[in-house]
């Protein structure tokens, strides 16, 4: 069996150890070591890199006991020399306490226990057993979390036997395979059940910065970032506002309001362009009814763009129909075909089986009201569609 020197001491980058074992798995080789400070992917922990004997170790996991550390070529010689990629290392165990830490805030002030853990790049995230938690809580469990670390609080791993561990007062109970257990203790704070690696003191997990919350299937997931992470991500926001502030010649302090009245100032001009919108589009409509050929006792409007959209074609055809006697057969090619119908409600005449049987000529599926209906297809013959529908419509009301 592997000795596991990662938690004998988290903070080891080299070791010297025998091979034990060679494996090959999916095309890629692997060796096992009788003494390993290379830490597996385990816990919602990513694997550590580095080298042996200069080879780089791409990925390192645990199968059926024996931690495999795969490598990116072979090695020619049983005898080893490890070096563990420190910075990588240095930075689980941030992103991993720092979770410890969080995990147990959130117990005590939101009354939120931990369900799973995922630390990822770049943020890290927590799921949580409770609906979508309020900003308040959110803050005062980070608030917790980031005493704990200013205060440097000793951490210290230690192995117990099963009857040992049913005294304690564990935030989650021990796995339910074998007899000696690790447990990581954060000093009068925290004691949890852990095979992952962690600091000496709370104090080396720096700040523990919330970046956001999402509900997912009843559950709170927070987002965060530790340590060197989280003054990298307060870099990147300190230059993004920066940036902002420069274009908006504003200092930091009035950005937000600045940002408000932009927002405010758009939505005013969106309301203007749908305005005029509205207005370029009744234009229209009244060009297409003065234009439109009698077929009867109604009149047809008919037309193809192309690259308009679904909103456009209803517009028009809405502005059309408004007046008495109008029928509108409107389609547009780009992305498919697509087509509507609509007549004033003085006609009497149920579009939708016309529309179902002009959109067989595109391959096409839509639906609607009697009096207004559209669809689309992949087909190209949209000419034919429309023609057919006039032609439907034209000899219904001749009946």
């Amino acid at each position: 069996m592997t000795v596991r020197l990662y938690s004998e001491d988290p903070y080891r980058s080299e070791f010297q150890a025998k091979v034990t074992a060679h494996r090959s798995e999916g095309g890629r080789i692997a060796v096992v070591l009788d003494r390993t400070a290379f830490y597996p992917t385990s816990g919602g922990q990513p694997h550590d890199l580095g080298t042996l004997n200069g080879v780089e170790v791409v990925e390192v996991v645990e199968r059926d006991g024996e931690i495999l550390h795969f490598l990116a070529e072979p090695m020619v010689t049983d005898d080893v020399t490890g070096v563990v990629e420190t910075s990588r290392r240095r930075d689980h165990m941030q992103q991993h306490h720092g979770q410890h830490i969080l995990s147990e805030a959130f117990e005590r002030t939101a009354a939120a226990a931990t369900l799973s853990f995922h630390l990822g790049d770049p943020v890290s995230s927590i799921e949580l057993d409770r609906d979508l938690i309020p900003v308040e809580e959110l803050e005062n469990a980070f608030a917790l979390a980031n005493t704990v670390v200013n205060e440097g609080r000793e951490v210290v791993t230690k192995i117990y036997s099963r009857e040992e561990c049913g005294k304690m007062a564990l935030r989650k109970p021990p796995p339910k395979e074998g007899d000696r257990i690790r447990i990581v203790h954060i000093e009068g704070f925290d004691a949890q059940p852990c095979c992952g690696t962690h600091p000496r003191k709370t104090s080396e997990t720096g700040s523990i910065l919330f970046t956001g919350v999402e509900r997912e299937r009843g559950k709170s997931r927070v987002h965060f970032v530790c340590g060197f992470r989280a003054l990298e991500y307060a870099r990147q926001d300190r230059d993004i506002l920066r940036s902002i502030g420069a274009t908006l010649s504003r200092p930091r302090e009035e950005l937000e309001e600045a940002v408000g009245k932009m927002a405010e100032d758009l939505a005013e001009a969106r309301k203007g362009l749908g305005a005029l919108e509205k207005i370029r589009m009744e234009a229209e409509a009244a060009e297409m009814v003065k234009g439109a050929p009698r077929k009867g006792a109604i009149r047809i409007a008919r037309s193809i763009w192309r690259g308009k959209d679904m909103k456009y074609l209803q517009g028009i055809a809405r502005g059309v129909v408004s007046r008495p006697g109008m029928v509108a057969l409107f389609g547009t090619t780009g992305d498919g075909a697509q087509m509507v119908l609509a007549r004033s409600g003085d006609i009497q005449v149920d579009l939708r089986p016309i529309l179902k049987a002009a959109l067989s000529e595109i391959e096409g599926r839509g639906g609607g009201a009697p009096s207004f209906c559209q669809g689309g297809g992949p087909g190209e013959d949209l000419a034919g569609a429309l023609e057919k529908a006039e032609e439907s419509i034209v000899a219904t009301l001749a009946n």
